[in-house]
């Protein structure tokens, strides 16, 4: 017997049917697994919903875990539709034009966050590839060491970072070479706090270099100087209501800049800079800072060449004042000998332009968000077809049952029952119910005020099935403990069954990573018809079942 009939369905099965659970009845013992109905009626149905769907995945909740979202990157872009979300269309070449001239020739400044968790990003511009039409930079850079280099081949993996310091690389999103789904990546659960990229010829992130401009800013700009007839007939504006970030490259130096300390007894190795491990850097302390010391045979690596005065670098013939030296290190400078007389201004190649990568954010939104006080839930009542090992025929409708409930409290609910497909006794709200007892007022042939071989509100009569369409819709308020807002998956579920000559109430299971006879929806998805195969009516079903994925399985179904 698998695990999951042990540690599941079939245990809580067996705890309704026997008294003695909690007196110490050994819930695992064979014999008594093997003898009961409950059991063997779960058993049944789950090898045969394993045999029509596939094994759930591990972490399969069945639409009842929490619909928060997960802090994520999520570059399935076959998949964003279908999970619902809003997807915004690719940049054009005539926006992505306006708004490169708008950051080559203007230094915004500040970087006003618009809150949001759920984001898109687009790739905009790659720094380096059009610096026509006016632009105020040539977005290259000369790094200490002469060499020329485009900011924007040095600029990867984008990174969002919350106010609690949380950072987010956005995945695989380079300024070189991100094209996946056309330059675009969902976010989710992440943060707009601040935003910075890694400088790979440097290994540092920088997150002081971004600047967010709006597309009204950006347009009216565009029409004062004759780009564009007007705001309102600018090709930024789209819908969709766009913010541009631009970002300046810096280079921030390398560790090898700095006056090392040597660990000579380690021995010396070919492999290592300067021949030695390194234990720490030379420093000195400075109105209760600490600064480290360049190194005076890489100084040439370190000094700013466009420094007006003295190419960068600054020399004395004593040790300046203090108030000198507190000038130079707000400048940027730094000692390269420990007399304090010679002093170099570290490069940065910064230029104040916040065109080296443009993207744009957008907040992202799902159709139909799902509101987290109310849920559907659909069933299966564990049919007999599936018992009788023939699934290619089975019933799998999932419409055996089928209410909304209303969260009104941690503990209460309302229940509103609106179909009922099955012709087996089938009552809700009621836990561990007594074998031969009926509970007329939760079963729920009898709240729809017809007999338990009816079917209510699932087209059965195009079937040749007797049922047909009840405008009645009844409610039943429920207390349980555990029910939570956001998850019906303690609303209990009973059908009668007789399996093997024997008459028990089994429940309908939504146990994680287990097959499932309850599964929760949005109050807005659609049941099926009597004996629409589920697989049939909603193809993304399977997937989800076994991958979780999309989460939104039935989207775009009428």
């Amino acid at each position: 017997m698998k695990k999951y009939l042990m540690t599941g369905m079939a245990a809580l099965a067996i705890c309704a049917a026997f008294t003695s659970c909690s007196k110490g009845t050994d819930l695992y013992n064979a014999e008594i697994i093997q003898e009961n109905a409950a059991a063997k009626a779960q058993k049944s149905y789950a090898d045969a919903f394993i045999a029509t769907f596939g094994q759930p995945a591990a972490n399969q909740d069945w639409g009842f875990g929490s619909r928060s979202n997960t802090r994520t990157a999520d570059p399935r872009g076959n998949m964003w539709a279908d999970e619902g979300w809003n997807v915004p269309p690719v940049i054009t070449d005539a926006q992505k034009d306006i708004v490169r001239r708008y950051f080559q020739q203007n230094t915004p400044i500040g970087y006003d966050d618009p809150e949001w968790t759920d984001f898109w990003i687009q790739q905009v511009y790659k720094g380096g590839s059009n610096t026509e039409n006016g632009s105020q930079t040539t977005e290259q850079y000369r790094i200490g060491n002469g060499d020329m280099v485009t900011g924007g081949d040095h600029m990867d993996h984008l990174c969002s970072k919350a106010e609690d310091g949380t950072e987010d690389h956005v995945n695989d999103f380079n300024n070189s070479d991100n094209n996946d789904w056309e330059g675009r990546m969902l976010m989710v659960g992440s943060s707009t706090f601040s935003f910075g990229y890694i400088n790979s010829n440097a290994t540092a992130i920088h997150y002081d270099k971004a600047a967010l401009v709006k597309w009204d800013v950006i347009a009216q700009w565009a029409v004062d100087n004759g780009l564009e007839e007007s705001v309102e007939k600018s090709v930024l504006n789209d819908g969709w209501n766009r913010s541009y970030m631009g970002f300046d490259w810096e280079q921030a130096l390398p560790d090898d800049c700095y006056s090392p300390i040597y660990d000579y007894s380690a021995g010396w190795s070919a492999d290592l800079p300067g021949g030695f491990p390194i234990l720490g850097y030379n420093t000195f302390e400075f109105e209760g800072e600490t600064y480290r010391f360049l190194s005076a045979n890489s100084n040439q690596y370190a000094y700013d060449e466009n420094e007006p005065t003295f190419g960068g670098k600054q020399n004395y013939n004593d040790r300046p004042s203090d108030d000198v030296i507190r000038q130079l290190l707000s400048l940027g400078y730094l000692p390269y000998s420990d007399t304090l007389k010679d002093w170099i201004k570290l490069s940065t190649g910064s230029d104040g332009y916040y065109s080296d990568w443009i993207v744009t954010l957008t907040e992202a939104e799902i159709d139909d968000t799902p509101d987290p006080t109310k849920i559907r839930i659909i069933a299966e009542d564990l049919n007999a077809r599936a018992e009788e090992g023939n699934t290619g025929d089975s019933d799998w409708d999932f419409n055996d049952v089928v209410f909304d409930v209303e969260f009104t409290g941690d503990n209460t609910a309302t229940i509103t029952l609106l179909a009922a497909g099955g012709t087996l006794p089938l009552i809700v709200g009621v836990q561990n119910p007594v074998n031969g007892q009926s509970y007329p007022a939760n079963e729920v042939h009898s709240l729809f005020q017809v007999d338990t071989d009816y079917m209510v509100n699932t087209k059965a009569e195009a079937k040749g099935l007797k049922g047909g369409d009840v405008a009645l819709k009844p409610t039943i308020n429920v207390t349980i403990t555990g029910v939570k807002a956001q998850n019906g998956k303690n609303i209990p579920i009973y059908v009668e069954k007789v399996y093997n000559g024997t008459t028990q109430w089994v429940e309908l299971t939504a146990i994680t990573g287990e097959p499932a006879a309850k599964i929760g929806v949005d109050p807005t998805f659609k049941w099926c018809n009597e004996r629409v195969d589920i697989r049939k009516r909603y193809e993304n079903f399977v997937t989800w079942v076994r991958t979780t994925n999309p989460t939104i399985w039935w989207n775009g179904v009428q």
